[in-house]
């Protein structure tokens, strides 16, 4: 009895200090979780950047801060991103976003298209826009996904892509909705990631497992904040004066539900700790490239092979070239044939492409976080486009973006805008769009993966995520301890 004495005293202090000295890391975890699951509803709020370090704001076009340019007039060009729309005029900056609701992550362009029967449109996180007049009027899809990644075109027709659809349409009133076929070859399996993803945000069970995973965060954050009062009101009690005396039924009272909401919920705040853990390095490697069978009744087993998994498409004489999650594709024209993999391809970052548009003659211009290739589809062939050398090469630029209507640049996420075989300048980047405030849903999202602390951190903020996983697990399972053992 005197050893397991000895252990549960030591289970009640790890308990008590690492939640009490991690108390800011640990109570920011639930409640950016909550946010993140709600994107559109906190869309319209934002953050200031000056609150944050300094990698956060703007210099010189970085953070991907442009996607790409559309020139819409001789001397008129509009530059887009998660800067929103700016018109470029007679060298100088015109916000350009009238008739986009408020908050920066309304205004996060994936793509802006000209078209040839004349529309301007825009793709963004939550539907598709088309310029009338000067004001943005947004387009209804016949979709249940609303974000568009990229709009090409056929002749007089528009092609949009979401990112599990294609769209077709050619006066913005009438749309076609296509499900891409099956690529060759294919069996209908998701990866592993996806499927951690989807059940530590609980959409894997639709809205029902969103709401639920939010139940579970106010219950951590419960949890959290009923330790600190008893931890505080413990230590207060050794005053005598009756004040102090009164905060011991409150705190047998927050006790009790501490208790009982700490055993009721621990298996699933571990199988959401544990999900989470495998989202990031160094466990996501174990499961990135993991394929596994959707589990049945879910989100993920849909009938669709490209569930959420396109991510860009350029329309070539005969059939289009469609970049996704998995691999680059071919799809032939009538689109009811198997899509076939091109190969070889240039490396694509697991953040996906951001950079997809022809050259001419077979050839495309192929970008992501593993630099940006010239690439001929026809013969697999591809040449870093940036060094003017065949193949990959380590490091690359992380590109975010790329223009030729200033001359040819690159926009690296760190370094912003860069020349590509000239030393010409992009223009400056004016004080306005500096100021730019972070969307609350990205200011969660660099809190809950931890990159919002490098400043503190330094070197260890890709641990982090490992790090204050097995933390949490040390605490709920010392808790439980703690509770069979004294409690139950």
């Amino acid at each position: 009895m005197e050893n397991l004495s000895e252990m549960v005293r030591f289970f009640i202090t790890w308990h008590k200090w690492v939640s009490v000295i991690l108390l800011g890391f640990i109570l920011l975890i639930p409640v950016s979780g909550i946010i993140l699951n709600h994107r559109r509803l906190v869309s319209h709020i934002d953050v200031s950047r000056n609150l944050l370090p300094d990698v956060y704001k703007f210099r010189n076009w970085n953070n991907a801060a442009v996607k790409g340019t559309e020139k819409i007039g001789s001397d008129s060009i509009l530059i887009y991103g998660n800067i929103g729309i700016w018109l470029y005029t007679r060298n100088t900056f015109i916000p350009f976003m009238k008739g986009f609701p408020r908050g920066m992550d309304n205004r996060k362009i994936c793509k802006i298209r000209r078209t040839k029967t004349g529309y301007i449109l825009a793709g963004t996180l939550f539907g598709l826009y088309k310029l009338d007049k000067g004001n943005w009027e947004k387009i209804r899809i016949p979709t249940k996904e609303k974000r568009v990644v990229d709009i090409t075109e056929k002749q007089d027709t528009v092609i949009l892509l979401t990112r599990s659809h294609l769209v077709k349409t050619r006066d913005l009133k009438t749309f076609t909705v296509i499900q891409l076929p099956a690529p060759s070859g294919y069996k209908r399996r998701v990866s592993l990631f996806k499927t951690f993803w989807m059940l530590h945000s609980g959409e894997l069970f639709g809205t029902v497992g969103k709401l639920f995973v939010d139940i579970m965060g106010l219950v951590f954050t419960f949890l959290v904040l009923s330790g600190l009062y008893y931890f505080l009101g413990f230590y207060l009690l050794k005053f005598k004066s009756s004040p102090f005396v009164k905060l011991r039924k409150s705190m047998r009272f927050l006790l009790k539900w501490h208790n009982r909401f700490g055993w009721m919920m621990i298996l699933f705040l571990l199988i959401v700790t544990v999900t989470g853990m495998f989202l990031r390095p160094p466990f996501l490697i174990i499961i990135a490239n993991k394929m596994v069978r959707a589990i049945p009744f879910t989100t993920l087993d849909s009938g669709n092979p490209w569930f959420d998994r396109l991510r860009a498409i350029v329309y070539e004489e005969g059939g289009y070239i469609v970049a996704t999650n998995r691999g680059i594709f071919y799809a032939e024209e009538s689109l009811t044939k198997p899509l076939l993999r091109l190969k070889p391809a240039p490396p694509i970052n697991v953040m996906g492409v951001t950079v997809f548009r022809k050259k001419g003659d077979g050839h495309l211009l192929v970008g992501s976080f593993d630099g940006l290739f010239d690439w001929n589809y026809r013969t697999g062939v591809y040449i870093d486009y940036i060094r003017g050398i065949p193949g990959y090469r380590y490091p690359s630029p992380l590109v975010t973006g790329y223009t030729d209507d200033f001359g040819e640049f690159y926009f690296d996420y760190d370094r912003g805008a860069k020349p590509i075989g000239h030393r010409g300048k992009f223009p400056g980047m004016p004080e306005e769009i500096e100021n730019l405030p972070i969307s609350l849903w990205n200011l969660a999202l660099e809190i809950h993966t931890g990159r919002a602390y490098m400043n503190i951190l330094k070197g260890f903020t890709v641990l982090y995520i490992p790090l204050i996983g097995l933390v949490l697990i040390s605490i709920y399972i010392t808790g439980f301890v703690v509770w069979w053992k004294l409690f139950r």
